[in-house]
């Protein structure tokens, strides 16, 4: 199985709420596999906070910032 994870910083998540895949999808207006897809390519800065991917997490500030990105393209 492929881990998901890159590093972030603890600055990155100390004062940003972390969302899960589902949420993230949600907020890019993509699939929840869309969104693995994008982290995988290092596109999507991700924390595993257990050893499951299943719990991902994504620091809110991320996820706009990469759908503000798509959205100029």
């Amino acid at each position: 199985m492929t881990c998901y994870s890159a590093t972030m910083s603890n600055e990155t998540t100390k004062n940003n709420e972390l969302l899960n895949v589902y949420d993230a999808a949600k907020l890019l207006g993509v699939s929840y596999q869309r969104v693995y897809q994008l982290a995988a390519a290092g596109e999507l800065p991700a924390v595993q906070v257990e050893r499951t991917v299943s719990a991902t997490r994504y620091a809110r500030d991320d996820v706009l910032r990469l759908k503000r990105k798509r959205a100029r393209k």
